[in-house]
């Protein structure tokens, strides 16, 4: 039986900062990755993430069972965050009825 988490219950808004709890394959540990919450549905949360792409730094769209999810409150540049006033870069556009058709499995959906 699992023990309970005390992140299953807070309720996420798109925007809020989160660290999403990714649990590596094939590992027994997890890796704490900076996010943003751009949408809440109805047992998952749609995430943007910073991923590190041939040399570069993308942003990539996750879907995530919220109990993966914990509050962060330091800015990551690589999101696009506001730090010692950087101008904010806009988010990428989250194509319309796109996160309705995607799986509802256990781990993280790449879109």
């Amino acid at each position: 039986m699992r023990a309970p988490d005390d992140n299953a219950a807070r309720v996420w808004s798109a925007g809020d900062r989160a660290t999403w709890s990714y649990v590596a394959s094939g590992y027994a540990f997890t890796v704490p990755v900076a996010a943003i919450v751009r949408e809440v549905h109805k047992s998952r949360v749609l995430i943007e993430v910073a991923q590190r792409q041939q040399g570069q730094w993308v942003r990539v769209l996750k879907l995530v069972p919220p109990n993966k999810l914990a509050p962060r409150t330091v800015p990551v540049a690589e999101l696009g965050e506001v730090t010692r006033g950087e101008a904010q870069v806009s988010p990428p556009e989250i194509p319309a009825g796109l996160a309705p058709h995607l799986s509802e499995e256990e781990g993280a959906t790449d879109i």
